[in-house]
């Protein structure tokens, strides 16, 4: 959604009362601007009593649920980003760990490497 279509959601401007121009981004059609502003609502977290939002949930509850269905799906993805960076940093810091050890074991007279940056 552009600019002036969010300053539109964010003023409470309802289909009916926007100009020709901007009902046109939309190819005139009502729904796909009541699925914009759903999306819109439920990404910036607005507030459903003070939000045009209100006029296309007309629960409150099923608002909420939604947007917090949204919220765990996003932290749920974030935190599977998140956790893979260690776990990579993990296995390569094991495996060089593992190799320095055998090459200890095995004769080597110099010291595994980790324990001389220690």
């Amino acid at each position: 959604m552009n600019e002036g279509l969010e300053a539109l959601v964010r003023q409470h401007v309802p289909w009916e009362r926007m100009s020709a121009a901007a009902r046109q981004t939309f190819s005139n059609s009502k729904e796909q601007w009541e699925q914009e502003v759903r999306n819109f609502s439920l990404r910036n977290q607005l507030n459903w009593r003070s939000g045009l939002v209100r006029s296309l949930y007309q629960d409150e509850k099923k608002y909420y649920e939604e947007l917090v269905q949204l919220s765990r799906e996003s932290l749920l993805v974030r935190a599977s980003r998140s956790a893979v960076k260690p776990l990579t940093a993990l296995c390569f810091n094991s495996s060089f760990r593992i190799t320095c050890r055998t090459c200890w074991s095995a004769g080597s007279r110099s010291p595994p490497l980790h324990t001389i940056a220690r």
